[in-house]
């Protein structure tokens, strides 16, 4: 486990970021909401999932929604955790900023937990009986799948366009 946190940081120093990567990511903006959404996607495709669309509604408050066909209810409910596993690794990269200024960790959960309902009521439906912390679900099994460099990418197009198809999202 101490590996892959060691490797995580070592891919997100400064200077190993990707292109285009941004100094800095505003919680509830179009680029915070388009990275969510991209842990969505990156997971689903991880898990055998079929992206039909992706969208960025306009705001505020910005949101988005991630439409995936799978084949069971297990793969939805780690998918639904994708977006939570983006934020994560975007706040420890230090790239999330509340109001000009960061964010600490305890103020960075709350605004997770401001705006879980939906991913939330997802993983709840597809897991019954389910009790226990969807954040720390996140963390621990969802975001050592995915890296920054997965999720850049397809966020910022998601910024840009506004909506993606599965022809897209290749």
């Amino acid at each position: 486990m101490f590996r892959i946190i060691d490797t995580i940081r070592k891919l997100l120093r400064p200077s190993v970021r990707p292109n285009n990567t941004p100094e800095v990511v505003v919680v509830g903006s179009p680029l915070y909401v388009a990275v969510h959404e991209a842990g969505h996607a990156v997971l689903a495709r991880q898990f055998g999932g079929v992206i039909s669309e992706m969208r960025l509604f306009d705001g505020p408050p910005y949101s988005g929604k991630t439409v995936v066909i799978f084949s069971d209810a297990e793969q939805s409910a780690l998918y639904s955790l994708g977006g939570f596993a983006a934020e994560q690794l975007m706040f420890e990269a230090g790239l999330i900023k509340l109001n000009g200024s960061a964010i600490s960790e305890t103020a960075f959960q709350a605004e997770q937990r401001a705006n879980a309902s939906v991913d939330f009521g997802r993983f709840v439906s597809a897991t019954p009986g389910a009790n226990f912390d969807l954040f720390a679900q996140a963390a621990h099994s969802v975001k050592p799948q995915m890296t920054l460099e997965a999720l850049w990418p397809l966020a910022a197009a998601l910024e840009k366009r506004r909506f993606l198809t599965e022809l897209d999202i290749v």
